[in-house]
């Protein structure tokens, strides 16, 4: 192979290369370009979009909150000597507009309450209580739970369950 041969290969590959570089580059011009135009061109209001809790009305979500002290409870963990328990004292936020309906089905329902939460509790282990992420799962499956029994209508009431205490021992 010749070295004029040899250095139009070279041209060729460089040409190439930029033409390469500037379809690229064109791609991703566009791509952005289109993505700063959807606010504009969509006919949802972006305006608002951080306000969109506005249609959660029925569950309480913007309105005054309240909360319901659930009675403190003491369970053995899951370890095997059953050397370790956990004792936690939480309460229920629900809608202000709400508490004393609420308030009213959680007192008629807390043996069945009472009994759920031990046969859970109980069957945790040390490990999955620690940290926050063991913290917050419980109460995200409390509070799931909650508003299962309480809500056949699918309407979650019970918005968090927040521990005033939680001491593992």
């Amino acid at each position: 192979m010749s070295e004029q041969d040899s250095q139009d290969d070279n041209a060729e590959s460089q040409t190439s290369s930029r033409r390469g570089l500037i379809l690229i580059l064109g791609v991703a011009v566009i791509a952005v370009a289109g993505g700063a135009a959807v606010p504009f061109l969509s006919p949802i209001d972006f305006s608002n979009f951080s306000k969109t809790t506005v249609a959660a009305d029925e569950s309480g979500a913007n309105e005054e909150v309240d909360y319901i002290d659930f009675p403190e409870i003491t369970v053995n963990l899951n370890e095997a000597r059953h050397a370790r328990f956990l004792r936690i004292h939480f309460s229920l936020q629900v809608p202000a507009s709400q508490k004393y309906k609420i308030e009213q089905d959680v007192t008629k329902k807390a043996p069945k309450f009472n009994n759920y939460i031990q046969v859970y509790l109980s069957d945790k282990t040390l490990e999955e209580l620690s940290g926050s992420f063991g913290r917050n799962r419980v109460s995200r499956e409390l509070r799931d739970y909650f508003n299962e029994v309480l809500f056949e209508d699918g309407i979650e009431r019970v918005q968090d369950v927040l521990f005033n205490d939680f001491q593992v021992q």
